[in-house]
């Protein structure tokens, strides 16, 4: 049992193998590239605002198989306010949101919608921003929902911004 194998250079096998599998484990998962970071930045890209300043509460990505059906959530959490720079994005409307978009708001639309104690995702709020963006191919007007449930498969792209805690809520949602 005192037999230790050596590699080709005198080093032990055992010290060549967990430099080789550390520089494995480096490749895959480099230094400064958190997912965190990623999501934060795609979401921030596709809303047109800089996320940079926020900490993830949650994200989630039921998005898979072949069709790539479902949807991703995520809330981040802010110190200072976003509603300056909400208000000068063109995509980005004023609360209260249209019709068309309460029962996704209000989660009656399906579980997608709701969290995990059967509440509405999105928080029922009075004064804040909305963001919402049909992603569908045939939608004509990409920020009109009138059609959103008359088509066989749903795209879109909504969010919501509360200023009184300065959290973001955002779901890509795909059918």
């Amino acid at each position: 049992f005192g037999v230790r194998a050596r590699g080709g250079r005198g080093k032990p096998v055992k010290n060549r193998l967990l430099g080789a599998a550390l520089a494995l484990l480096l490749t895959l998962f480099p230094a400064g590239c958190s997912g965190e970071a990623q999501h934060r930045d795609a979401i921030g890209d596709i809303l047109g605002l800089s996320l940079s300043g926020g900490s993830e509460v949650l994200y989630e990505d039921t998005h898979g198989g072949f069709h790539g059906d479902g949807y991703t959530r995520a809330i981040y959490g802010f110190e200072e306010d976003l509603a300056p720079d909400i208000a000068q994005n063109e995509g980005w409307k004023a609360l209260p949101a249209t019709a068309g978009l309460d029962g996704l708001l209000d989660g009656s639309v399906g579980d997608a919608f709701l969290d995990g104690d059967g509440a509405p995702f999105f928080p029922q709020i009075e004064a804040g921003y909305y963001y919402f963006r049909d992603r569908n191919s045939q939608a004509t007007d990409d920020r009109d929902e009138s059609r959103l449930f008359t088509r066989p498969s749903q795209n879109f792209t909504l969010a919501l911004y509360d200023p009184a805690t300065n959290r973001l809520y955002y779901m890509a949602f795909d059918t």
